[in-house]
């Protein structure tokens, strides 16, 4: 057996891609989810996988209750102890009840139903919430250029900003803000019927989970992990803002004792992460709503690097800023290897000169050098606003309200928000459950599993799952139908043909 081949014994399960880490289906971990299963006492069941992440798995579900599609996200158990999710999105219900005057609460996600399940990992915190699509930045990663247009990019950055406004109007600091936590809503799934939803998506794919030693699976982990369903648009295509700020799970109440670090991409991190001088609060998140607005209005990151650390990312801060003041620049101890003490660049290890790339410069840089609309006065204005809220002392960064009132907001923020609410598809900030259609998306190809071909089995019962179209393994390798109504029957839920 070649080197290469070995088994890892690190490693318990056979590497799979497109899906969650399977090594996280442990006791404290993931709980194991089959399509079809059922959760508070059979409302729920489980039709497709929406997402994942380190520490849950997001799954779509019909609700029996409502007969609507929602998302069902299970946290581990062991995170299902000591997070407070659903804490958080409680409080922003209850703000949004007690202060419906507060702008920016149609872009923040709710909370519908939240319980808890024990399983053979233990027991897992269940939020139920409504079904979005692709996140800011996946929109990003799927279109060809990397960039929405321009009037997109102004009305998404303004409603992630009326968003956070709502949520430090609440009390509450994100903690985790960046285009990977933004979703687009696909609420109109409600509208589709039985037979659609599968036809103008795609079904689930399942990928067989096998152990690296050969031996039988246990309880702990499912027996076959499921490709998350992608609905969405490449950046050039997207003509609906309809979104959420979504994700609470680093969030935190600004009056209790703050985290001592943020988890948020490390380019985003403000220097009081940085550096470790906290304390992190609201001005955190203003930064990284900066970082955030430059990533949508412009084609990449406003810090750059690879496989960047602490001082990669203090050395883009700096040369985009400038020298930060002496306290900090004294703390942060890895600055010699950048600069001299006067702020000037050392030169490289090979003897090449380093420049600075100075915050005005990356804004002319953003990739929309030839877009006549992204006017010189816009890019005052944003130059404006980021500087206002890049300060490297916190409390001199904008509060949210001075974000809002900007003179970039004001003049091509909200105004690209009713220019898309009075045109084609107008009404998305008005209404939003009338949102980015199911069937004017696009759904990410998958690749086959390699053990075999595919064929859509269709079961009937439409009571748990609407249509319920299955990817499963094919007698006859190299055929690819669509099978009719009676070709896999099932009586319940509770076994699915799958």
């Amino acid at each position: 057996m070649d080197e290469d081949e070995r088994p890892n014994p690190l490693r318990r399960y056979q590497l799979q891609e497109e899906t969650e880490n399977l090594e996280r289906y442990y006791v404290g971990g993931y709980h194991p989810v089959k399509l079809g299963d059922e959760y508070s006492d059979g409302r729920y069941c489980v039709v497709h996988k929406l997402g994942f992440g380190s520490y849950s798995t997001v799954w779509l579900a019909k609700d029996r209750h409502s007969k609507k599609h929602v998302a069902l996200k299970i946290m581990m158990a062991a995170d299902s102890r000591s997070s407070n999710e659903g804490q958080i999105l409680r409080l922003l219900e209850e703000h949004r009840k007690s202060r419906p005057d507060v702008e920016g609460g149609l872009f923040v996600s709710k909370l519908l139903h939240e319980f808890t399940i024990d399983g053979p990992n233990g027991r897992h915190t269940c939020l139920v919430s409504e079904p979005l699509g692709c996140s800011v930045s996946e929109s990003k990663e799927g279109g060809d250029g990397w960039l929405f247009p321009l009037h997109v990019a102004r009305a998404i950055a303004a409603r992630i900003v009326m968003g956070l406004n709502f949520v430090h109007d609440a009390g509450i600091v994100h903690g985790d803000l960046h285009t990977g936590n933004i979703f687009f809503r696909i609420s109109d799934l409600n509208e589709l019927s039985a037979d659609e939803l599968y036809q103008q998506l795609q079904p689930p794919k399942r990928q067989a989970i096998e152990r690296v030693d050969g031996g039988e699976l246990d309880d702990t982990v499912p027996p076959y992990a499921v490709v998350p369903l992608w609905v969405g648009k490449g950046c050039e295509d997207v003509t609906d803002t309809n979104l959420v700020v979504a994700d609470f799970g680093e969030a935190y109440v600004a009056k209790e004792k703050p985290p001592r670090t943020l988890n948020t991409p490390i380019l985003l991190c403000p220097p009081e992460t940085l550096l470790k001088i906290g304390p992190i609060g609201m001005p955190a998140d203003i930064w990284t709503l900066a970082c955030t607005i430059f990533e949508i209005l412009g084609e990449s990151t406003l810090f750059e690097g690879f496989l960047p650390d602490a001082d990669t990312t203090m050395r883009e801060v700096v040369s985009a800023l400038g020298k930060p003041p002496k306290t900090l620049w004294t703390t942060w101890d890895g600055r010699h290897e950048y600069f001299h003490e006067d702020g000037s660049w050392v030169s490289s290890p090979r003897g090449y000169p380093r420049s600075s790339r100075p915050l005005d410069m990356r804004i002319s840089q953003m990739g929309r050098a030839g877009d006549e609309n992204f006017t010189q006065a816009e890019q005052d204005a944003l130059l404006q606003l980021l500087r206002g809220m890049l300060t490297y002392d916190p409390q001199e960064r904008f509060t949210i309200a001075d974000v809002v009132g900007s003179e970039w907001m004001e003049k091509f923020g909200k105004p690209a928000i009713q220019d898309l609410d009075t045109g084609p598809g107008k009404g998305a900030a008005a209404q939003p459950e009338q949102s980015q259609c199911a069937d004017e998306c696009s759904t990410k190809p998958s690749k086959s599993p390699s053990s075999s071909t595919v064929q859509f089995a269709k079961t009937l019962d439409d009571d748990c799952s609407p249509g319920d179209f299955f990817l499963q393994a094919s007698d006859n390798p190299g055929e690819r139908t669509l099978e009719d109504s009676k070709a896999v029957e099932r009586e319940s839920c509770e076994s699915p043909t799958i």
